[in-house]
């Protein structure tokens, strides 16, 4: 089964991508800020989808190691990484942020 991560997957393009790809039987790990939309997202997709979703932001090193982790990186390593980025909570996009 071919796995995808996709970012911003709460809405707008990340959701849309995330629906396409569910459609085409890709299994998806989802995140974003946004833990109630997050997870209705994960909910309606879940019946198209094998979902797992993790809400957090990306800018902290430890939400980004528990999405390195999940769902199991050793057996189903994403074959794809769909970063969907929007404006950012607070200030701006830093290099530091990304790293």
């Amino acid at each position: 089964m071919k796995h995808v991560l996709i970012t911003g997957a709460s809405r707008g393009l990340g959701l849309a991508l995330a629906r396409s790809l569910a459609a085409d039987g890709w299994a998806l790990t989802l995140t974003a800020r946004g833990e109630e939309d997050l997870h209705c997202a994960a909910f309606d997709l879940d019946a198209s989808a094998d979902v797992t979703a993790i809400a957090g932001d990306v800018a902290d090193p430890a939400h980004r190691a528990r999405l390195a982790a999940a769902p199991d990186p050793e057996t189903v390593a994403p074959a794809l990484l769909r970063l969907v980025a929007a404006r950012p909570a607070s200030g701006r996009f830093t290099r530091d942020a990304l790293e």
